[in-house]
């Protein structure tokens, strides 16, 4: 084999190389963007106060919260705070998505995301999914640009 075939596979293993170690740490960001997204989603359903939630609190209005529960957000039963995840899908060698939210979720996970008219009364939306993305941009933006070669 002559030199330059020899120069050329070395070429050829060392940009591998870097594409590897470079996909390696990409997916070490998306993972901590990814836990980052559902605690911050999670926080937000915590702290999401309602006029209802803080009523029941002050002991105003009776349900099946009371004045004895440590928040009015919005955990009634722990269920749709249980129920949110996260998953990262690396299919391909340059190809990473991050996923954080409910999977498929319930009409009623919804009406509190996003708000509306539902149940005879205007319930304001909590919108952890957007309070989540925007927490998460600039450890994904800080992590992306600390990858070095």
């Amino acid at each position: 084999m002559t030199k330059s075939n020899n120069l050329g596979r070395d070429l050829r293993l060392m940009l591998k190389g870097i594409v590897e170690k470079v996909a390696n740490e990409a997916h070490s960001v998306a993972l901590n963007v990814e836990l980052e997204g559902i605690g911050s989603m999670r926080q937000r359903i915590d702290e999401a106060t309602t006029d209802w939630g803080k009523a029941r609190q002050g002991g105003w209005v009776g349900g099946k919260a009371g004045p004895s529960r440590p928040s009015a957000g919005r955990r009634e039963t722990n269920e749709m705070y249980n129920k949110v995840i996260g998953w990262t899908d690396w299919d391909e060698p340059t190809r990473i998505e991050i996923h954080w939210g409910w999977e498929e979720p319930e009409l009623y996970y919804l009406i509190q995301e996003h708000g509306g008219d539902a149940f005879d009364t205007v319930i304001e939306g909590m919108e952890s999914l957007r309070h989540s993305l925007d927490a998460t941009l600039p450890l994904l933006e800080k992590g992306l640009k600390g990858i070095r070669i």
